[in-house]
């Protein structure tokens, strides 16, 4: 299972609201992140808080790798997607609430998520293909009167991580997808929005790796 650092102790002990059933027993726990270092501090908490059996993978998953062992995964590989344009994650989560600041609370306070801004978190993960490399997933609370997600039917809109946009666009174009005309650039990133066959709002984004601001 995936455990951020920061949420690893209140994951690991019995008594926290946020206990993850995988630390319950006496078992065997590896861990592991990309390169060794943060998986052997990780190890040593949990050995720390009375976890027996803890051990970590020495060079991280970037030396398992290398060394020919077996990896799975599922998703496209960055240059196959952008050949084609297509989806390869979630960017974002967005919806709409009437008090967008007390719920925002409510789910820092009941399920632990680290809101900033008063209304949005940021989800840190790490690449599949390039595990050095850290992605982020916002989730984000609106106003009820927001017209961010019109002419959407729906109380929310997700946010794709795209490789290829422009390729994408085209093609969405072409199987007769509502595309909007409006392309906006940043930093960050380029996007765009669509509407899928529902009348739901999608917003579609091309990440350069910079971190959102």
């Amino acid at each position: 299972m995936h455990a951020p650092r920061g949420n690893l102790e209140f994951f690991a002990d019995p008594d926290s609201p946020f206990h993850k059933p995988v630390f319950a027993g006496d078992k065997l726990i590896v861990t592991h992140c990309a390169s060794g270092w943060r998986s052997a501090l990780a190890a040593k908490t949990l050995h720390d808080m009375g976890f027996a059996k803890v051990a970590h993978l020495a060079g991280g998953f970037k030396a398992w790798k290398a060394e020919g062992r077996p990896v799975q995964g599922k998703s496209p590989a960055p240059a196959d997607a952008a050949q084609k344009g297509a989806v390869t994650g979630i960017g974002g989560i967005f919806f709409k609430a009437k008090d967008p600041q007390a719920l925002a609370a409510w789910y820092q306070k009941h399920l632990g998520l680290a809101v900033e801004h008063e209304t949005m978190a940021a989800l840190e993960w790490r690449e599949l293909h390039a595990p050095d490399t850290i992605g982020r997933t916002v989730w984000s609370i609106f106003a009820a009167d927001t017209k961010y997600l019109d002419p959407g039917t729906a109380t929310f809109m997700i946010n794709y991580r795209v490789a290829g946009l422009d390729r994408l666009l085209e093609s969405l174009r072409k199987a007769g997808v509502t595309v909007f005309d409006t392309i906006e650039e940043y930093d960050y990133g380029r996007f765009a929005w669509c509407l899928d066959a529902e009348g739901n709002k999608i917003e579609l984004w091309e990440p350069t790796g910079i971190k959102p601001h």
